[in-house]
């Protein structure tokens, strides 16, 4: 009445690697080095996520150095305009006073 179940044509590899009953088949009594395999893997994926953190954190680094600079060249850049609107200004007002003196020897004449 129970029948064994065969693998299905969707069951990858891996799934039937991991089975209890397919390892149990292929070790016979051997030494389960699983527990072995599993301390790897885990060795393995911390130190994948350390070089992942450590990537997130020189991205980061590199962001925030280009920031500075980008914030430093607008600070320069608004010094500078404003300088510019100044003197923009002052000789606006020298062609003012320039006229208002041309305009003044005129009327004496």
């Amino acid at each position: 009445m129970f029948q064994q179940e065969k693998p299905s044509v969707g069951v990858s590899t891996q799934d039937r690697l991991m089975s209890t009953s397919f390892r149990y088949e292929m070790n016979k009594g051997k030494p389960d080095n699983s527990a072995l395999r599993m301390q790897q893997a885990a060795q393995i994926e911390e130190v994948y996520f350390k070089q992942q953190k450590q990537l997130e954190q020189n991205k980061y680094q590199q962001f925030k150095a280009k920031w500075v600079e980008q914030s430093a060249w607008s600070n320069v850049a608004l010094r500078e305009s404003a300088v510019n609107k100044q003197r923009q200004q002052e000789l606006l007002l020298l062609r003012k006073a320039h006229l208002t003196v041309r305009f003044q020897i005129c009327l004496k004449v």
